[in-house]
């Protein structure tokens, strides 16, 4: 059977969640409709999780199990990368110009509990192999600010990428020249617009290819 047919009653229990009822649906950024189910914990708080999420056991508790990365602590991707957000943010981070410096922070809510992160991200489009990304690059890590995007994105959303203007719309060039099949040209396309050429023009003329030199004469 199905989840959008599955039937939960109050009093169905999962690990330490209790079923409370159902609430309303949550539509995922991809438009997708989740089924959410309000549950009390057995330290007494209550959280809302979704069906997908409660039922195949990938949340135990509204976050107060300490410690428990459900086997994520050795090399799991999500955890990684709750590790890695945390750590870019402290004030021993080899690049803490890039986020310490820039008073960059993890909410505390996320800095304190990873099983709390990980509820948020499997709610907000998490799959293995995408990375999170901050939407604006001058404020810190919190729900309202993140997502999570392939690499070619997340690289192409930080504060030192290259942007251009062509045909009127301003974006990153790499994500540019994916889109109009040229990145095989970015090397020259780069020294182009380096050297003072206008963007348009600079990705538009075609590029000439081998060797133009004019043979000498016998």
């Amino acid at each position: 059977m199905g989840l959008k047919k599955l039937i939960i009653n109050p009093g169905d229990k999962f690990n330490k969640l209790e079923v409370v009822y159902e609430v309303e649906k949550k539509r995922l950024p991809c438009g997708q409709p989740n089924r959410m189910i309000l549950c009390r914990c057995e330290c007494g708080n209550l959280t809302t999780v979704r069906l997908l999420h409660l039922v195949r056991f990938r949340v135990k508790s509204c976050g107060c199990l300490v410690g428990d990365k459900s086997g994520e602590s050795h090399g799991g991707g999500l955890y990684n990368i709750w590790r890695g957000m945390r750590n870019r943010c402290k004030s021993n981070y080899f690049q803490k110009h890039l986020y310490y410096n820039k008073n960059i922070k993890v909410c505390k809510e996320w800095d304190k509990s990873y099983l709390r992160f990980r509820m948020w991200a499997f709610d907000n489009g998490y799959m293995p192999g995408l990375q999170i990304d901050r939407e604006d690059n001058s404020q810190g890590y919190y729900p309202a600010n993140c997502r999570f995007v392939t690499d070619i994105i997340n690289v192409n959303n930080r504060d030192n990428t290259f942007m251009v203007t062509y045909k009127g719309i301003k974006e990153p060039i790499c994500l540019l020249l994916r889109r109009i099949n040229k990145f095989d040209s970015y090397n020259t396309i780069r020294n182009r617009i380096g050297r003072g050429w206008d963007h348009e023009l600079a990705i538009d003329i075609p590029i000439r290819k081998g060797n133009y030199r004019r043979k000498k004469s016998l």
